[in-house]
């Protein structure tokens, strides 16, 4: 809703976006207040359902936050009732179109989930969803910096953020001006 009103992190979100080409997993980090959540939500998303990369306007598009039970946020965002609500998500896509799956605040899986079971689980299923070996599935996670190192207990998603994740520090004053 905000994209139009979006100015100043144009680099920025070019750089996801080029992080995006042939990847299935991207890491949005940084501290609080860097503008993660608005470089997500008002930058990558909308260029992303206009068609920056080939495809993406197609592509069906979830954007959630974990809050206190992230498999039935996953769920509800999914509208589905199933066990596995990627699979059946990933099943259900025609042809040729993907899946984004964008989750913001990430780190709502340790500040407001208290179930290790369910924290465990909801990881390991962003990391089966980036692993689907036809590559339907892109995932996208936006975290703060300080809770960074607490994913190292989780080996799958761990891997994916080592492996592909941009750094948002604050905006310059250029950036500013825009």
């Amino acid at each position: 809703a905000d994209a139009d009103y979006f100015f100043g992190r144009e680099r920025l979100v070019a750089a996801l976006v080029a992080r995006l080409v042939g990847a299935r997993f991207l890491g949005i980090v940084g501290p609080s207040g860097s503008g993660k959540s608005s470089v997500l939500r008002a930058g990558l998303l909308p260029a992303l359902a206009e068609g920056v990369l080939p495809g993406s306007e197609r592509w069906r598009r979830v954007l959630l936050r974990p809050g206190e039970r992230p498999l039935d946020e996953l769920r509800r965002a999914l509208v589905s009732g199933a066990r596995d609500p990627v699979v059946e998500a990933l099943d259900a896509l025609p042809a040729n179109e993907r899946l984004l799956l964008a989750v913001d605040q990430l780190e709502e899986l340790f500040t407001a989930c208290r179930s290790e079971a369910e924290r465990a689980a909801f990881a390991d299923t962003l990391a089966r969803a980036a692993a689907d070996p036809e590559g339907r599935a892109v995932v996208v996670v936006a975290l703060r910096a300080d809770f960074y190192g607490r994913f190292a207990a989780y080996p799958g998603l761990a891997e994916l953020l080592g492996g592909n994740q941009v750094l948002v520090g604050p905006m310059q004053a250029s950036e500013q001006r825009r």
